[in-house]
């Protein structure tokens, strides 16, 4: 997220909030430093009437995983996302036809997950 020239702006808004009692305070946070398992940053502006200051989460100095992210979630049991079949395959469970294919990606391109026949599973 760029800020750049929208600095200006912000600051007007916060001037304006400060003007009429507000106690304002703002940052750009990435999500990552927050339990959030991806970088997206976000620009937050806190103002506050009481006479308190506004107050900040603090920082998680270990980057978090998927894992993390959902490892509370219930189980899935006999809901339709269980019943699913699993498209997407672990690297060493794929057929030679798929592997020939996750080779060509991964030559030819950053990262994606690839079907696999016959219901075989690789990690890539």
């Amino acid at each position: 997220m760029a800020i750049g020239d929208d600095l200006t702006v912000i600051r007007e808004i916060a001037d304006i909030l400060e003007g009429i009692g507000y106690v304002v305070d703002y940052r750009l946070l990435d999500a990552w430093r927050h339990g959030v398992p991806q970088h997206r940053k976000r620009f937050i502006l806190q103002a506050r009437r009481d006479g308190v200051d506004p107050m900040w989460p603090e920082l998680n100095s270990e980057r978090p995983t998927v894992r993390d992210a959902i490892a509370d979630l219930p189980a899935l049991h006999d809901s339709t996302g269980a019943r699913e079949p699993s498209v997407f395959r672990r690297a060493n469970q794929c057929s030679s036809e798929a592997l020939a294919i996750l080779g060509w990606i991964g030559r030819h391109s950053r990262s994606y997950d690839a079907p696999c026949a016959r219901g075989r599973q690789t990690s890539i």
